[in-house]
């Protein structure tokens, strides 16, 4: 496996610095989201009004929701990881 040149690590670390941007913005949106949609799944039990499809859906809203923070979190660590490199490819 060939080393990442320095370039290309810059470019990891532009990523992950860009996630973390990203992720600041729409943290308190997804927490929200989050919460709404369990809120909702909540509602529906306490009525009787809950079927397979609404469960399913709120779900599928939930794990969406999730991976989008799983996957930000991911290319910002990506990018702590690069920086490290770099830092040590210069000392």
């Amino acid at each position: 496996m060939r080393m990442k040149t320095n370039d290309e690590l810059m470019q990891t670390v532009e990523q992950g610095r860009d996630a973390s941007i990203v992720k600041a913005m729409v943290r308190d949106v997804i927490d929200h989201q989050m919460l709404m949609a369990n809120q909702s799944l909540i509602n529906q039990y306490r009525q009787g009004n809950i079927d397979h499809d609404l469960m399913i859906g709120k779900i599928g809203e939930m794990a969406g929701l999730q991976n989008l923070l799983a996957e930000l979190d991911s290319r910002e660590r990506k990018g702590t990881n690069a920086l490290d490199k770099v830092v040590t490819n210069a000392a």
